[in-house]
């Protein structure tokens, strides 16, 4: 390991050799380069003072000619900036006008290398980068017009001094090439002869490559002694690293012989190590399983007493709640015999009272039978008398109180006012009538229906309310009344579903008196919600009694006034 850490520290002088001929190479290239043309440099414009007429202007002037001038210096310093900056940019893309920029502007000879050496320049314009289509023409040997007669001048001696370049450069490529094969102290010697050449070369050369900047006759001498230098040098690092090599696969072979020793050691010493740690843990786990025993057992006691108190706890509480179901059903079976006892007195005395009921029921049909053998009589004598005229008004009445039409309501109030004018009974009965049209619209059998529907869900949903309930006993309610109530045994339940069935049947028959005893016989919430309906049917049957009370008088009126004229 220690003769390869040697190696490698050997090759470090190498690598920083290598970095030291780049730097010397580039620093070559960038003294073969020609440099650019400067342009002399030109004063900035001095400021123009105003002239005494502008002053008084200013002076005397209102807020309108300051404000003129104010515009037009900054639209001047405006196009200005603006022309300035224009030709910046031209003068990258045509070399001529670089020239002349950089002579004839203010700050050009300043500015124009500040941009073009920024990374603004290397970024935007190309940064020191001209190719042979940019250069100019001032630039080249055989410049045309408009090139100075001193670059010529320049140009011709340095195409005469091309010659004693070249044998100055002959002569370290020959010795390069001699000593190649000599050993390496000579190929120092060597690329130091190439670099005081270089200089020499670099002072004098004019054929410049104008994409490269390296001079065309010095360049080719300098890479072929700089490649050579550079074969040499692989060359020996190669050997270099082929000893290396042997070295490291020696090493290699040595260490795979420690490895092996030491293996089998270390399969030894792990051998003693477990038969060891093996015998450890059965004594550790024989212990172990001693103590779980133990814990086992504890934890079966435990379980046992716990499992013990909860079981008589469970007796006692089945014990509580088959009491409460028996009672339960002992009150229901009460219940159900006091109703049966009530529905044999009630067959028992409707049973007595059948020849009264007999009886009020012939007496009411004959004195239909009499209204309708009086009305063929009146018909027949075809005398129009106030009978008639009140019961028509009083159809027209109720057409308008079904249709709901207002306006022919209120006109035939008024006939049906004029028509029991001479009543004092019916006048009595026309006052209710008006009341209760004004109290409210009166609804139809089908609107009383449907209301006492709705009525008797809201009814049944509070038999699973208390006073106490919150919003989730409300919701409990409504899921709770959806199901049937088959489903429930509460004797409350029971009640309130027959009720509400008995008067759902006294609607259907229309005898709204009884719907009304039937919910009056609810509890007091039910009462509340039932509240509303009640007046609506007690509006209905007042209606109807003072409808029927103006019929039996006018019927009587017209029957008083027949026997008179008889």
């Amino acid at each position: 390991m220690h003769q390869q850490l040697k190696t490698v520290r050997k090759h470090l002088p190498l690598v920083e050799q290598n970095i030291k001929r780049s730097f010397w190479v580039h620093s070559v290239q960038n003294s073969l380069e020609t440099p650019n043309v400067k342009p002399e440099p030109k004063q900035p414009s001095s400021r123009i003072p105003p002239t005494v007429g502008e002053e008084k202007i200013r002076l005397d002037g209102g807020a309108k000619g300051s404000n003129k001038l104010r515009n037009s210096f900054l639209l001047l310093a405006f196009l200005g900036l603006t022309g300035y900056a224009g030709g910046i940019w031209y003068s990258f893309e045509d070399p001529k006008f670089y020239d002349a920029f950089a002579k004839y502007a203010p700050f050009g000879d300043r500015l124009l290398p500040a941009i073009e050496h920024s990374w603004v320049g290397y970024k935007f314009f190309g940064g020191n980068k001209i190719l042979i289509r940019d250069m100019p023409k001032m630039m080249q040997p055989n410049a045309s017009q408009g090139v100075s007669s001193d670059i010529v001048e320049q140009a011709k001696r340095k195409e005469l001094a091309i010659p004693t370049e070249l044998k100055h450069s002959e002569a370290p490529k020959q010795e390069s090439n001699n000593n190649s094969t000599s050993k390496p102290k000579t190929e120092s010697k060597a690329s130091d002869d190439v670099k005081e050449n270089a200089k020499t070369i670099a002072i004098s050369d004019l054929g410049l490559d104008q994409e490269t900047g390296i001079s065309v006759t010095a360049a080719p001498v300098i890479n072929q002694t700089l490649q050579r230098a550079h074969e040499e040098e692989l060359k020996d690092q190669t050997l270099k690293f082929e000893a290396s090599l042997n070295e490291a696969n020696q090493l290699r072979a040595q260490l795979s012989k420690l490895q092996d020793e030491q293996k089998e050691l270390y399969e030894k010493r792990l051998n003693s190590k477990l038969e060891e740690w093996n015998s450890k843990i059965e004594g550790l786990l024989t212990e172990r399983d001693q103590q779980w025993r133990e814990l086992l057992e504890q934890e079966k006691q435990i379980q046992q007493n716990i499992h013990d108190s909860r079981l008589h706890e469970e007796l006692v509480r089945a014990t509580a709640v088959y009491e409460a179901k028996l009672k339960n059903e002992l009150t229901e079976q009460a219940i159900e015999m006091e109703r049966m006892h009530l529905q044999a007195v009630k067959a028992q005395v409707e049973q007595e009272r059948g020849s009264r009921l007999g009886k009020l029921s012939e007496l009411r049909s004959s004195f239909e039978e009499l209204q309708n053998l009086a009305r063929g009589v009146i018909f027949d004598n075809g005398r129009m008398t106030k009978f008639i005229e009140v019961q028509k008004a009083l159809e027209k009445v109720e057409k308008d109180v079904d249709m709901r039409d207002s306006k022919s309501l209120e006109k035939n109030l008024q006939d049906l006012k004029d028509a029991t004018q001479e009543d004092q009974l019916s006048g009595l009965a026309y006052n209710v009538i008006d009341s209760t049209l004004q109290s409210g619209p009166i609804l139809t059998k089908k609107e009383l229906q449907m209301k006492f529907d709705a009525l008797s869900k809201e009814i049944y949903k509070t038999c699973f309310l208390t006073v106490d309930s919150g919003f989730l006993g409300h919701m409990k309610s409504m899921v709770l009344s959806q199901l049937p109530a088959s489903l429930f045994k509460s004797p409350e339940i029971q009640s309130v579903q027959n009720v509400l069935n008995e008067a759902r049947s006294n609607l259907m028959a229309d005898d709204y008196d009884s719907v009304v005893k039937s919910l009056l016989t609810l509890s007091q919430l039910s009462r509340a919600l039932s509240k509303d309906w009640i007046e609506c049917c007690r509006r209905k049957l007042e209606l109807q009694q003072a409808i029927n009370i103006i019929k039996s008088s006018a019927l009587y009126a017209s029957q008083r006034q027949e026997e008179a004229k008889e």
